[in-house]
């Protein structure tokens, strides 16, 4: 079972490619554990495939998400790339009152 689900900060503003009908949203989120008196963060990339970019103005940098998906690997100019093909995600906070998502 491939199967991951993340909560964390987005670190930059996302970013919408149309391809075909949908859009494919990009960004980032930072995910940190703690352990005693130290940390660890580490960074997710994410695509989440929708049919309207009205998501996107919510998707701002600092903005705390839940993602859940599939982990995926890309190959790109002899480079393998790894990153969280989204299923579901959930704004946890956001600056507007309501998300269209």
């Amino acid at each position: 079972m491939n199967q991951i689900i993340i909560i964390g900060h987005l670190g930059a503003d996302a970013t919408a490619d149309p391809i075909n009908d949908k859009f494919v949203i990009k960004f980032s989120v930072a995910t940190t554990e703690k352990y005693g008196d130290k940390s660890r963060t580490d960074w997710h990339q994410v695509k989440l495939w929708v049919s309207s970019d009205k998501v996107l103005p919510y998707l701002t940098k600092g903005t705390k998400v839940a993602v859940q998906g599939r982990q995926r690997n890309e190959k790109y100019e002899d480079k393998y790339f790894s990153y969280i093909n989204a299923d579901k995600m959930e704004l946890l906070n956001s600056k507007k009152e309501e998300a269209p998502y």
